[in-house]
């Protein structure tokens, strides 16, 4: 990975590996039905050889009628009309087919790798989103592919085609003169080369722009989202902004034209080349024909010329593909290295939860991924179940990594995690089951109030008295039954009457995501009222021995007046548990806990 952080040129899987992969998906993703009509659509690609020999018939029986006008001529331009006009005929209910077929089996493809590789997304190992190298990759594959399949799946299948009708029509003109159909190969050599460069240089065109286009579309996120209008139009930065994307539009629009100054030149050599080749070889059979020893009619000239026609255009096609399917193979290779990474074990899933999910961390030592800096050091501790347990400490000191641990998310350099006795990468399965939550950057997701609720826990179909009794409990029922639609409402942007809410109503609705999962032995709340409004929070604090019942209870807060429920505190300071006890004891020992309590007591005791 470079430092810029761009992305290394891809080398591809090659074009027989990218043909094969092409194959493979084919027969992975559609059914008898496509494969059928695709290979139906490609045997299309040998009607222009039929029409092209046919003409030459049609041609020569013609010049012929002029000389002995018999019956026995007019009925062979009779049939040879007859079988061009069925091979036109053929040729339109093949493109039909095949535009069908392609439709089809894009659609099945797409859908097949997207299904994987948002399959792979959920359960690749977390540490992997720190990497700049596999972050950057699963967003350029994330944006591209969609876009990309389509060109997977006709270059492919375009290559085969290319091949077949310049084989076929190539053979004609062999045939007729293998001279003259070398001089029409070779005038289509440049613009081979042309398609060639010209397809490679914009992959890596495309990945060059990557991470400017990546910024632009954040300031353009930034003038239609919500939560960032308000400031924007307060603060005045609108025009700041626009400077921004105004600067990274001047640097892609200026590589852009260079690229197509290049290869503008290019294009307008290969065509007179291309052009002149054309001229030669007509020439020779003009040749032939008026030799009157050669015995060479005007059928011949008809053939050689649209020999030279559709062979130029089937070569060039035929390289077009290539070009195309060793370009999509760079894609391929990034969609499969990214596969390829290894996917979270997710052991014990299915395993009965444990009567005790006593966690420990023992001799704990951490660091993320790409640093030498520990942010966990010598970690030792042990949580009972059921017993609450505050986390404090400032920021930057490692409390939201010791929860990101707990989690599974990350494994240890040293030490060990122990959940219900185990080993946690023995039971990550069944410690996730195990676990509810309340994350400080909670999710906003664009669906119904009810799906918002229900998706708090995907192991058991949820009733709607279950869904309702949690929003109840969360205090989110008030403003859901404000709603017109209740909790049927759309919540977001994406759909027509849709509804936003307030940070505090979205962690009202965070919060009732985890009271869903009431089997859970562990209860994780990583700053659960930083949204809600006093009221709402006094009233959690009322309730939260309610709430958690006989949970372990994990919290993180730097609302120190919330650590009086727990039985017990834990103060981090630069990587390490520094002090432990009740609020009463730290207290008592006037040390850092004490000093953060009386630093915010003041405000409210002033």
């Amino acid at each position: 990975m470079a430092s810029n952080g761009k992305l290394k040129r891809s080398k591809g899987v090659g074009i027989v590996g990218t043909l094969f992969t092409t194959g493979k998906l084919l027969f992975e993703a559609c059914g008898p039905k496509e494969i059928g009509l695709l290979t139906v659509g490609l045997l299309g690609y040998l009607i222009p050889a039929g029409m092209i020999f046919l003409q030459k018939e049609f041609f020569n029986h013609a010049e012929q009628l002029v000389i002995d006008p018999s019956s026995t001529v007019i009925r062979d331009i009779a049939v040879t009309l007859a079988l061009w006009s069925g091979l036109m005929l053929a040729q339109w209910v093949v493109g039909i087919i095949e535009g069908h077929a392609s439709r089809l089996v894009n659609i099945r493809i797409n859908n097949y790798m997207m299904n994987r590789l948002l399959g792979k997304i959920g359960s690749i190992r977390y540490e992997y989103m720190d990497t700049p190298e596999v972050f950057n990759k699963l967003e350029w594959v994330s944006r591209e592919l969609p876009n990309r399949i389509a060109q997977v799946v006709y270059s492919s299948l375009g290559f085969v085609g290319s091949l077949l009708a310049g084989s076929s029509v190539g053979a004609l003109g062999f045939s007729e003169d293998w001279r003259i159909a070398l001089i029409i190969i070779a005038g289509g050599i440049p613009a081979c080369l042309f398609v060639h460069l010209q397809n490679d240089e914009e992959y890596y065109r495309a990945q060059w722009e990557s991470p400017e286009l990546r910024q632009q579309w954040h300031v353009f996120r930034l003038f239609t989202r919500r939560d960032s209008i308000r400031e924007m139009r307060v603060g005045q930065y609108s025009d700041y902004l626009m400077e921004k994307w105004a600067d990274l539009s001047l640097q892609l629009r200026n590589h852009r034209y260079k690229y197509i100054r290049k290869y503008y030149l290019f294009n307008v050599l290969s065509n007179i080349f291309n052009y002149a080749s054309i001229g030669v070889a007509l020439w020779i059979v003009c040749l032939r024909i008026f030799d009157p020893v050669s015995g060479t009619g005007i059928g011949s000239f008809m053939l050689v010329y649209g020999v030279a026609m559709s062979l130029q255009g089937d070569i060039i096609s035929l390289f077009s593909d290539i070009s195309g399917v060793a370009a999509t193979g760079k894609y391929l290779k990034d969609y499969y290295d990214l596969l390829r990474y290894d996917s979270e074990e997710l052991a014990g899933e299915d395993d009965p939860l444990p009567e005790n999910g006593d966690i420990t961390f023992e001799n704990v030592w951490f660091h993320y991924p790409n640093t030498d800096r520990y942010v966990l050091q010598d970690i030792n501790v042990t949580i009972k179940q059921g017993e609450k347990v505050a986390i404090v400490g400032e920021n930057g000191s490692g409390k939201s990594t010791f929860v990101a641990l707990l989690c599974g998310l990350y494994q240890p350099q040293r030490g060990r995690i122990t959940f219900a006795g185990k080993e946690l990468s023995e039971v990550l399965g069944l410690m996730r089951r195990a676990t509810s939550f309340v994350f400080q950057d909670f999710g906003r997701y664009q669906l119904t109030v009810a799906d918002n609720i229900r998706i708090g826990n995907t192991y058991r179909e949820l009733t709607e008295g279950e869904i309702i009794t949690a929003a109840k409990r969360a205090d989110a029922d008030g403003f859901i039954q404000e709603m017109e639609q209740k909790y049927n409402t759309f919540l977001g942007s994406l759909e027509q009457g849709r509804t936003d809410l307030s940070g505090g109503q979205w962690q009202k609705l965070a919060f009732a995501r985890c009271i869903t999962r009431q089997e859970a032995k562990v209860m994780i709340l990583d700053e659960q009222t930083a949204a809600l409004d006093p009221i709402s929070e006094a009233r959690f604090y009322r309730e939260f021995r309610e709430l958690t019942g006989d949970r372990t209870a994990i919290m993180i807060s730097h609302r120190l007046g919330a650590t009086k429920l727990a039985d017990r505190i834990l103060v981090f300071h630069e990587g390490r548990i520094v002090e432990e006890g009740t609020h009463e004891k730290l207290m008592s020992k006037n040390g850092l806990y004490a000093q953060m309590y009386e630093a915010q007591a003041q405000w409210y005791t002033a």
